[in-house]
């Protein structure tokens, strides 16, 4: 397991989602209040806190964070999903899965202000309002829109990282947990975005050989439409991610090949663990043992049902399961990649015949403008 690194310019990726449509400002940001009836008489000394001491502790660690924000990012497909579900299994980290709004918001921050001002109402209007754009997965994180505003209410946040900050407070307490972590692997774009805003973050980007993934993304509807298609969307991904954790340091970004922590679960998850400044948790390695609770952590999504086994090498095997002409077509576009991350080529490099020269960068456009249609209709769907 390496850290690798580059520079921090951003990547013009295919958007999951069209987000060219203007997004409604609207909305209230109404502080919740809730009384509680408490028999001090029971109450220990410790528990006993002056009005607004809640308030205060809530405020102090949204401004001055304790621990890191770990972000977990990889091209889709990738085993993010799995490395989500060994973290969420700390008994003190809860690891949100896919929230989708944080990237978007962290690169528009100025929508929510600047220069020591901060429009929390814009920002809970974005988050809760069912007209906003901004994709959020909110309904899978079983809290409250009350909840919401009040913990954000309590935070008086004064810029995007201290109301981000707020509500991933709340979630991790919502689990019984006193720390918080991110799992969305689109965020492997907005690497340099979310470390400006999150001076704490760390970013584990967990790669994949390429083969294997555009074998995954062809059972699904999103990512790769076709094989020289996906190669171009892993190759592009997985060299933006490398220029912006570059230019963090190992420090701040950490590379995890896949087939590492399949194969040595243990080893790399307690490295894992120590660049979290995280305790090591044996409950992460039998996170396979508690299925329902990884259901519900994924919010209803039905193509992760290997993630209810143990760690298992295998799954996908582009050298059994993908045609030679695919792999030639995979290799010459991506082949740089898979070299230089250790993963090597299966046919000895050779120049492109006429007619790849040809078919390849049709069928790549081909595969954009399909995965372009897909993402408007999943964005008419939600709406």
């Amino acid at each position: 397991m390496t850290a690798r690194a580059g520079s921090g310019d951003r990547t013009d990726f295919e958007a999951d989602i069209d987000m060219s449509t203007q997004i409604d400002s609207g909305g209230t940001g109404t502080d919740v209040d809730i009384d509680v009836e408490v028999d001090m008489e029971t109450m220990s000394t410790s528990d006993r806190r002056a009005p607004g001491d809640e308030t205060l502790e809530a405020v102090a660690e949204t401004r001055h964070p304790a621990y890191p924000f770990p972000f977990v990012v990889g091209v889709g497909r990738s085993g993010t999903t799995l490395l989500r579900t060994i973290l969420d299994a700390h008994r003190d980290l809860a690891v949100v899965h896919e929230s989708r709004f944080v990237g978007w918001m962290a690169q528009n921050r100025g929508r929510y202000g600047s220069n020591g001002t901060f429009s929390s109402e814009r920002f809970l209007a974005d988050l809760l309002d069912e007209r906003s754009a901004i994709p959020s997965r909110l309904d899978a994180w079983f809290i409250e829109p009350e909840q919401i505003r009040a913990a954000v209410g309590r935070a008086a946040p004064r810029d995007l990282g201290e109301a981000i900050r707020a509500l991933y407070g709340s979630y991790a307490a919502h689990h019984g947990k006193a720390r918080y972590a991110d799992k969305t692997p689109g965020y492997i774009g907005s690497i340099q975005a979310l470390s400006e805003v999150f001076p704490e973050a760390r970013f584990i980007h967990l790669v994949r050989d390429g083969r294997d993934v555009a074998l995954s993304m062809l059972d699904v509807d999103f990512g790769g439409v076709n094989v020289p298609h996906a190669a171009w969307l892993w190759s592009g991904r997985v060299r933006a991610a490398q220029r912006a954790g570059h230019a963090l340091g190992p420090a701040r970004y950490l590379v995890v090949r896949y087939e590492d922590l399949v194969g040595e679960p243990a080893q790399v998850v307690r490295a894992i663990c120590s660049f979290l400044e995280l305790e090591f948790d044996t409950a992460m390695l039998h996170y396979f043992e508690a299925p329902d609770r990884i259901s519900a952590g994924l919010g209803g999504q039905h193509h992760h049902e290997h993630i209810k086994l143990p760690p298992t090498t295998g799954l996908r095997d582009w050298r059994t399961q993908m045609q030679p002409s695919d792999v030639r077509r995979f290799e010459n576009i991506a082949g740089d990649v898979l070299v230089e991350l250790g993963y090597g080529l299966h046919l000895p490099p050779a120049s492109t015949g006429p007619l790849n020269r040809v078919t390849t960068p049709v069928l790549v456009a081909w595969g954009r403008a399909v995965a372009a249609w897909r993402a408007k209709q999943r964005v008419r769907k939600r709406r």
